[in-house]
């Protein structure tokens, strides 16, 4: 497409000072120039390889190799060691930052690291108990104990495939992000996990699906009964938050009651309008499915940081983790718990922007 191309290289020269005032900013073409602007031989400079990119594969990026035959020739541009100076000309100053400190400093990618751990604890938490919520029903048997824990399991089915399958498609997308442009070349791994779970919230029942057996299997076929048990519990984790003492668990109780407060309003608004409108009631059936999903998160969150602080109080075990365990539980209720309201009203709109409307909206 063209008969030279020139790249701007960011190299070291070999009396340069360490660290990145050292770099320094070349013209590297692919075909030398002669004194008289016609092009000459051919510079060591090649690439080696095409990036498998997970898209936009119609502009291909690629690995450049210099001097692996030779020695490639490049012209200094400018002065010597202001090569990220030169090359900020055409970035903003934000990403200086990822020339001089680790990505982990970065306010932002802490940010989706912790959402990435704190999701994936949370979700696990919820397997767990569910699991257990099975094992006690097996044990129990034919008994209004076995059949009490049985219900409260399948209550919670819904929400931990439709949470977890949720979270995990949020979270490995999170992976990429976190990659930056890295993350979308294939060598990295990053969309491979996002590829692989993708098709989680389609088999064994969409996440609509799970939300309308929350709903209509779980919710509505004991009138709520259920679902007040669990707020029960939900209900008692926040009141033990509150009355620690510690300033951190008071915190995320304060999150979790408020959150509860919205999935409890949800739940009456469903109840109040499910023979009167379904339409609305299915409409809001996703949305209550993830309101659920981040409330019993808190609720699992906020456990983990009771438990981690009565192990602190002893000096027990492996205080640096219960430490990151109580700040992990933290990081849930101020970033993912407040979503909880948003849920909520989102459940009570309904259908509402829908009515009236035909099919000429869609």
């Amino acid at each position: 497409m063209t008969d030279n191309i020139v790249h701007l290289v960011l190299a070291r020269l070999p009396d340069a000072p360490a660290g990145v005032k050292g770099i320094s900013m070349f013209l590297v073409p692919k075909f030398l120039v002669n004194a008289d602007g016609s092009l000459g031989a051919r510079n060591d400079a090649h690439c080696v390889s095409i990036e498998h990119k997970l898209g936009i594969h119609a502009s291909p990026t690629c690995v450049m190799a210099y001097g692996d035959n030779g020695g490639a020739v490049g012209y200094l541009l400018g002065e010597a060691n202001r090569g990220l100076e030169y090359m900020f000309i055409m970035m903003n100053e934000a990403r200086l930052g990822v020339g001089l400190v680790t990505l982990d400093k970065h306010p932002d990618i802490r940010r989706m690291l912790m959402l990435m751990k704190c999701r994936v604890e949370a979700n696990r938490a919820m397997t767990y108990y569910t699991s257990g919520l099975l094992d006690r029903a097996h044990a129990a048997g034919h008994t209004e104990e076995g059949k009490r824990q049985l219900w409260l399991a399948e209550f919670m089915i819904p929400i931990v495939k439709g949470g977890g399958t949720e979270m995990g498609i949020e979270v490995t997308s999170l992976g990429i992000q976190i990659h930056g442009g890295m993350g979308f070349i294939e060598e990295t791994g990053a969309a491979q996990h996002w590829r692989d779970s993708r098709i989680t919230t389609i088999y064994e029942g969409t996440t609509g699906i799970q939300a309308n057996d929350l709903l209509f299997r779980k919710l509505m076929r004991d009138q709520g009964a259920t679902a007040k048990v669990i707020f029960g519990e939900v209900y008692a984790t926040a009141k033990a938050l509150g009355a620690s003492g510690k300033p951190e668990l008071q915190a995320i109780g304060q999150r979790l009651g408020v959150a509860l407060k919205a999935w409890t309003e949800a739940t009456e608004w469903l109840a109040a309008n499910a023979k009167t409108d379904l339409s609305g009631v299915l409409t809001a059936a996703v949305p209550y499915l993830h309101l659920a999903v981040t409330v019993c998160g808190g609720w699992f969150m906020g456990k983990a940081a009771l438990a981690a602080a009565g192990y602190l109080d002893k000096g027990e075990g492996d205080l640096a983790f219960y430490r990151a365990k109580i700040a992990t539980a933290r990081f849930y209720a101020d970033q993912m718990l407040p979503q909880a309201t948003s849920y909520g009203e989102t459940v009570r709109a309904g259908d509402a922007a829908l009515a009236g409307g035909g099919e000429e909206v869609f």
